[in-house]
């Protein structure tokens, strides 16, 4: 929940040196999300599954599906104005029609003052997930 993954390899919601905790509000977009990333042929193992509280007051919502660089960049001039609170993003994911939670943990009580683990269970992937389907069904 350090977010230093994040602030080495940035991504659509957060720069270099930035850090990111990347949610999402289901397992299933967690799945895609997490898959959309990997190598081809890739087949992700020792991975858990953390499921997380927080304030709703503590984070903003995006409440379009749609992306703008104008909204990006309105994120970043409220993290710069607030360096020290920690918040979060309800922001659209672009695989599916569905919302990421982008936490930037920023303040030292982050965790667990802001956000609460409430359980870490072990999380396998369906091998189907990493077959080649296309010869399958694709003929």
């Amino acid at each position: 929940m350090s977010g230093l993954g994040a602030a080495k390899f940035p991504s659509r919601w957060n720069r270099e040196g930035q850090r990111a905790v990347y949610t999402a509000t289901s397992q299933a977009l967690a799945v895609n999300e997490l898959l959309v990333h990997l190598p081809k042929g890739a087949q992700p193992q020792g991975y858990s599954l953390l499921t997380i509280t927080m304030n709703p007051a503590d984070v903003v919502i995006r409440r379009s599906l749609k992306t703008s660089r104008q909204w990006f960049d309105r994120v970043g001039k409220f993290l710069a104005e607030r360096p020290d609170d920690p918040i979060a993003f309800i922001v659209p994911s672009v695989i599916v029609p569905e919302y990421n939670v982008v936490l930037y943990p920023r303040a030292e009580n982050f965790e667990p003052e802001f956000v609460r683990i409430e359980s870490i269970d072990p999380f396998a992937f369906d091998p189907r997930l990493f077959e080649d389907i296309s010869a399958a069904y694709f003929q």
